[in-house]
């Protein structure tokens, strides 16, 4: 058994071996897109069999002129996924559409699990809402409610969310309960 052959037993997301015989393995990205280009993209990217992309989508209600009616819109707003090896990642980058592959100096991936993970959740056909990625110790803002426009750093207590205001100059605090979704990233 050769050695490509083993590692595609091994792992069948490593691609065959290259003309350099490399062996490069398909990794998951992150692709940020232009403002509702996410399905165009999508399909632009499949449309050759070479690529796999998720685009992870959830169905909303919304009201047209004279009728409901539900949609199927991106779960995350202005991103997708591909699978794809290193080699290819340029040509993905100037599929009409694409604005960048996420990544600080380099395309980074995107861990298989948790691709998997999402298309778990959006095969169970549950309703699914975006929410907004905060944790513990974050300044955020109150954006809806009676106490929108406050500000403070959002803390757990209890299984709750809680945002803390603190009045530095008599070096105190209080906290209020909020509900995660109604606050955002300052």
């Amino acid at each position: 058994m050769s050695a490509d052959s083993l590692m595609s037993t091994i792992d069948p997301a490593l691609s065959e071996s290259t003309e350099s015989g490399c062996t490069s393995r398909h990794l998951w990205y992150a692709l940020h897109t232009r403002s509702r280009h996410e399905k165009l993209v999508d399909g632009l990217l499949t449309e050759d069999g070479q690529l796999e992309s998720f685009l992870p989508l959830r169905t909303v209600r919304r009201r047209w002129a004279d009728r409901w009616k539900d949609v199927q819109v991106p779960l995350f707003a202005g991103y997708l996924f591909v699978r794809a090896p290193q080699e290819l990642l340029t040509a993905v980058w100037r599929t009409r559409g694409v604005v960048r592959i996420l990544g600080t100096d380099r395309p980074t991936p995107v861990q298989d699990e948790e691709i998997a993970s999402i298309r778990r959740l959006v095969s169970s056909h549950l309703p699914l809402d975006p929410y907004p990625y905060l944790k513990e110790g974050d300044h955020v803002r109150i954006c809806r409610g009676g106490l929108r426009g406050v500000e403070g750093i959002l803390i757990r207590r209890n299984k709750r969310h809680m945002v803390v205001l603190s009045v530095h100059l008599i070096g105190r605090s209080v906290a209020v309960e909020v509900e995660a979704d109604s606050v955002e990233k300052c």
